[in-house]
């Protein structure tokens, strides 16, 4: 098994803004479970959660070129 390396959030909010499309699936398979499990936690239902989170993504990269001013 590789060692992992420490993850650097601006530096992939910045590729990810650049269009990196490698860097948005790393964003995505990180931070999917999270987001998931928060809005599960309100709605209570697998479908309506699964279509928040994916449209929580769809807005990251659609709105991507925002990602380094934050």
């Amino acid at each position: 098994m590789a060692p992992s390396l420490p993850f650097d959030e601006k530096a992939m909010l910045s590729q990810v803004a650049e269009g990196d499309e490698k860097a948005f699936r790393i964003l995505f398979d990180r931070y999917w479970d999270n987001i998931y499990g928060v809005a599960f936690a309100f709605t209570k239902s697998s479908q309506i959660t699964e279509e928040m989170v994916q449209d929580i993504f769809l807005k990251i990269w659609t709105k991507k070129h925002l990602l380094n001013s934050i």
